[in-house]
């Protein structure tokens, strides 16, 4: 017997010392766990042995940085460091789930009974919107992303061109294109408030109008008679913030939008973006309100309802082709707040010094530096003599100067382009060749500006300041649009009023240049428009 044990464990080593020895030599894909038998007699020399940890660290990073030079670029969906859809394994559960049961308040829009509602529902024309948000449901692609997933289904099925690509050569709103209010990493960990998925909303090419489900301003009532003209039509679309614990449903606050109502049993149908967890169901309406009512422990404010619709009839683009509102690296509440006090201060101080004199624009404005502009993508140019770039131009010229010298670095943090923020390289991916001549058409349009030698000019005088958004691909161009986005085009602390001159040169722009200056403003003005004013800026600023 002993002699017949001694024979098995001498076979069982064999091949475990082969595997270690062959692992030892192949350092390009080792595996964190490959040796963990507590029987291999070599693992002292494996290095992909728990007991030589700094060694194959070292050749795991080293394997790494070696395959990183041969990847690909990065698509416009790897966003996160584990892809969008993963979750990273420092939040690993110590439990995992498959859906969950819903309560007996709530139906299944699968079953006998929710069919039979379904049906009911059609037939009274109830359920129109249904059809559009069934072509666009989706399952949200981070336990946090209902707000997102739920805004994606309806700018969709709204029909909104969203100007940006998406991957290879498509335009489509996905999750990953929904971050100029708030930073998706942010999202993903904490979820998003009402009012930045509002903020989305309108930053992403809809007409919003939102309602808080506080006493009387969204009773049973006056919800029950929005909810029947949403679900009667497929112009406009409702999404319903609500608590998820008052329906007998794990969690708390949810997005969702609503599809369908069903009128003898006062029920809505909810496309619930969470199908890992619940099915789409109905639900009571008055029980929807009771759970809309209760606050959002974030924001201390109670949640509610908002209508959503498309903000250019036609469907064309609403946002822009290049040039992309981005708070994706490192924006937080307090880069949010200097940036709205910035706007709110210029239109006070414009409003106090309507009629007064300009006074000559401060000193210090221009830095200088040692760094060749060139290298930095600054076009040497100069100014021709002419009338125009006399007296105006010298005006228009201290004027930019010192709105790149007082604007504030957060501003210049927040603006990109698709280029830069996607890291597209239209020599590496197939990008569509009609993008790709409209983004050069856009780009020749912009230089022949009137006011683009005055940008280049200021840009390279102020290079060391603006050196972060000009690592930014065509960056003195984005500038150059942000100068004219900005709804501070009459800055009051610069000294002078050249509000007809950059009105003068946003209209002699062409049509791609003034889309992406209406779509960068309208961004800009929906994030950073100082508390108590229009959502929507007034297209005369």
């Amino acid at each position: 017997m002993k002699r017949a044990l001694a024979h098995c464990q001498t076979r069982l080593r064999t091949p475990l010392r082969n595997f270690c020895r062959v692992m030892s030599t192949e350092s390009k894909y080792i595996s964190s766990t490959a040796c963990l038998n507590e029987r291999c007699e070599v693992k002292e020399s494996c290095p992909s042995s728990a007991i030589n940890l700094e060694a194959r660290k070292i050749i795991e990073e080293s394997s790494r940085a070696n395959e990183a030079k041969h990847l690909p670029r990065p698509s416009v969906s790897s966003l996160f460091p584990y892809g969008p859809g993963s979750t990273d394994p420092s939040e690993w559960p110590l439990r995992s789930f498959y859906k969950r049961v819903l309560p007996k308040e709530c139906v299944r829009f699968g079953s006998e009974q929710g069919i039979k509602l379904f049906q009911e529902s059609l037939a009274s024309g109830n359920a129109a919107a249904y059809f559009p948000l069934a072509e666009q449901f989706r399952t949200q692609d981070e336990p946090a992303f209902c707000g997102l997933s739920t805004l994606t289904m309806v700018l969709n099925s709204l029909a909104i061109d969203p100007g940006r690509i998406w991957k290879g050569g498509w335009r489509w709103f996905s999750e990953e294109l929904l971050d100029c209010c708030e930073s998706l990493e942010k999202i993903r960990k904490s979820g998003i408030a009402f009012d930045k998925l509002s903020c989305l909303a309108s930053c992403n090419g809809a007409n919003v109008e939102t309602w808080r489900a506080v006493g009387k301003e969204t009773d049973a009532e006056e919800f029950r008679s929005a909810v029947k003209a949403a679900a009667a039509t497929t112009s406009h679309f409702m999404i319903a913030s609500y608590s998820r614990s008052h329906l007998g449903q794990t969690g708390d606050g949810h997005f969702s939008p609503i599809a369908a109502y069903h009128e003898p049993t006062d029920m809505v149908l909810i496309m619930d973006t969470a199908r890992f967890k619940y099915p789409p169901h109905w639900i009571p309406l008055p029980l929807l309100v009771e759970a809309m009512q209760k606050l959002d422990q974030g924001t201390g404010k109670a949640r509610g309802y908002m209508k959503l619709s498309r903000a250019s009839g036609d469907g064309s683009p609403s946002s822009s082709i290049l040039f992309v509102l981005t708070l994706r690296k490192g924006f937080d509440d307090s880069a949010l707040r200097v940036i709205r006090r910035f706007f709110a201060s210029v239109r006070a101080e414009k409003q106090r010094n309507e009629e007064k004199t300009p006074t000559p624009p401060p000193r210090g404005s221009e830095e200088k530096s040692t760094e060749d502009s060139s290298e930095m993508g600054i076009p040497d140019v100069t100014l021709p003599e002419c009338e125009t770039c006399s007296k105006q131009g010298r005006e228009l010229s201290a004027y930019v100067s010192c709105f790149f010298s007082t604007v504030p670095p957060e501003l210049l943090a927040a603006v990109s382009t698709v280029v830069h923020e996607f890291r597209v390289d239209f020599g590496d991916i197939p990008v569509r060749q009609k993008y790709q001549d409209t983004v050069k058409e856009l780009l020749t349009d912009i230089r022949a500006l009137p006011i683009f030698p005055h940008v280049a000019i200021a840009v390279r005088n102020q290079r060391h300041r603006l050196k972060d958004i000009l690592r930014a691909a065509h960056g003195v161009e984005l500038l150059t649009v942000l100068l004219l986005a900005a709804p501070v085009q009459d800055l009051s602390a610069c000294g002078t009023r050249v509000d007809s001159l950059m009105r003068l040169s946003e209209e002699s722009a062409s049509e791609l240049v003034r889309n992406e200056i209406k779509a960068l403003r309208n961004q800009l003005w929906t994030v950073f428009r100082p508390r108590g004013t229009n959502n929507r800026i007034n297209a005369e600023n």
